[in-house]
C-alpha cells in the first residue's frame, strides 16, 4: 500500500505522509531531549510529555478516518492534538503559577512546523521530492 501512496501525487496522501514525517522527528527529538536532561525533574517530566504527545496524533488521524465519523477529519485530527497540548499549559499555569519554558519554547515551534508540513510543504515541489523520493 505505501508503494501506491509513494507513486502519487495526491495532496492528501502527501499530507499525511509530511505528517508522518514530522511526528518521527519530534518524538525522537523530544525524546532525546528529556533523556539529556534527565538531570532536572520537571523538564525530564515535560520532555517526556511532549514525546508522548507527539505521537498522539497518529492515533486520531486513524479514528478520524473512520467510515461513519461525522465531522471533518483534518479539523478532529488538529484540534483534539492542539487541546492536548494546551492542557498540561493549564495545568502548570494553575498549579505553579507560571507555564514552564519547556513549553513555552516547544508547543509553538511544534504547532507551527505541524501546520507547515501537512499545509504549506505537499504542494511545493521540495516537499513532493522529500516526500516520495523513490517516485518514478
Amino acid at each position: 500500500m505505501l508503494v501506491e501512496v509513494m507513486k502519487s501525487n495526491d495532496q492528501f496522501k502527501l499530507s499525511l505522509i509530511w505528517g508522518i514525517l514530522h511526528t518521527i522527528l519530534f518524538f525522537s527529538a523530544f525524546y532525546l531531549a528529556a533523556l539529556i536532561a534527565r538531570s532536572d525533574v520537571h523538564t525530564h517530566k515535560r520532555l517526556m510529555l511532549l514525546a508522548s504527545l507527539s505521537m498522539v496524533s497518529a492515533s486520531i488521524t486513524r479514528v478520524a478516518y473512520l467510515p461513519g465519523v461525522p465531522v471533518d477529519g483534518t479539523a478532529l485530527v488538529l484540534l483534539s492534538t492542539y487541546g492536548l497540548l494546551v492542557a498540561p499549559v493549564l495545568i502548570d499555569r494553575f498549579k505553579f503559577g507560571a507555564v514552564h519554558p519547556v513549553f513555552k519554547w516547544t508547543i509553538p515551534l511544534y504547532i507551527s512546523t505541524q501546520i507547515i508540513c501537512i499545509a504549506v510543504l505537499p504542494g511545493t515541489e521540495l516537499g513532493k521530492l522529500i516526500a516520495f523520493p523513490f517516485a518514478s
